[in-house]
């Protein structure tokens, strides 16, 4: 892999707000492969998508590189439930690993 050489100015956008616009095509392609590298993820099946937020360009992980790192880490999803509270419709879904480890969360949106 190439090395990349980044001015001062550019690792730190990079480093406090996530922005990747201040790098060539050249260095947010080996930044994108290294990100992939260091968290076990193929990047040939594309997690990260770029996304234009607030004036910069960040990566955004998107339903590819979760279900990548769901696999990898062997984390189970159970069913989902759904419910209709007024005008909001809520979402909760738990999910559990194998060493017996639970989460769960919650999202709701204005109907």
């Amino acid at each position: 892999m190439t090395d990349i050489t980044l001015a001062p100015q550019a690792v730190e956008d990079i480093l406090l707000t996530g922005d990747l616009s201040k790098l060539t095509p050249q260095q947010r392609v080996v930044f994108y492969q290294k990100t992939c590298e260091r968290v076990g993820l193929d990047p040939l099946a594309q997690p990260f998508d770029y996304l234009r937020l607030n004036g910069s360009l960040i990566l955004y992980a998107n339903k590819g590189c979760a279900e990548q790192l769901r696999r990898k880490h062997n984390i189970s999803i159970h069913t989902p439930t759904t419910e209709l509270i007024g005008d909001i419709y809520q979402a909760t879904v738990g999910v559990s690993m194998s060493d017996g480890r639970t989460d769960a969360d919650i999202g709701t949106v204005d109907v």
